[in-house]
């Protein structure tokens, strides 16, 4: 079965243009968060919000570490009270690999101010286009076209890049 791979590009470069393409939920749910954004290494809190936001998945805690460790230097994650994602970037790119939230919590807009969050401090590292890593759910698809972009076919998956 050949199954298509589409994801979301956006150019980072400047990000009061990038700020604008956003689509008004978007901005409004980055508003809306009362939390600070923090880095983290907590690899068992991230595993069990993952675990709890994507009950189908099919990786792992060792799956989650691996990867983490793998990237690094050039990994972090970012982190609030109920949410948390995993972001790494190369010379030309950054990618968003993998987040989690919890769903028990009333939304508080956590997911796009931690994006937001990655944007901003991938750009001051010079870097100018952020992959979101897949676009292939209809949730999920139109969680991350509130970021703008353009949704492109992916020729690889974003974890092994």
């Amino acid at each position: 079965m050949n199954i298509k791979r589409y994801t979301y590009l956006l150019d980072i470069s400047d990000l009061q243009k990038c700020w604008n393409n956003f689509e008004k939920r978007t901005k409004y749910e980055i508003k809306k968060c009362r939390e600070n954004v923090f880095v983290s290494n907590d690899i068992d809190k991230f595993d069990y919000l993952h675990r709890i936001s994507r009950p189908d998945r099919k990786i792992n805690k060792e799956f989650i570490l691996k990867t983490f460790q793998e990237k690094q230097p050039n990994c972090k994650i970012y982190a609030t009270i109920t949410a948390m994602a995993m972001f790494s970037w190369d010379k030309k790119k950054g990618y968003y690999l993998l987040a989690g939230r919890d769903k028990l919590m009333k939304p508080d807009g956590s997911p796009s101010k931690i994006i937001w969050q990655a944007i901003q401090d991938l750009n001051k590292m010079g870097i100018k286009e952020f992959n979101f890593c897949g676009a292939n759910k209809s949730n999920i698809k139109m969680f991350k076209r509130g970021f703008g972009g353009r949704l492109v076919l992916q020729k690889k998956p974003c974890l092994i890049y």
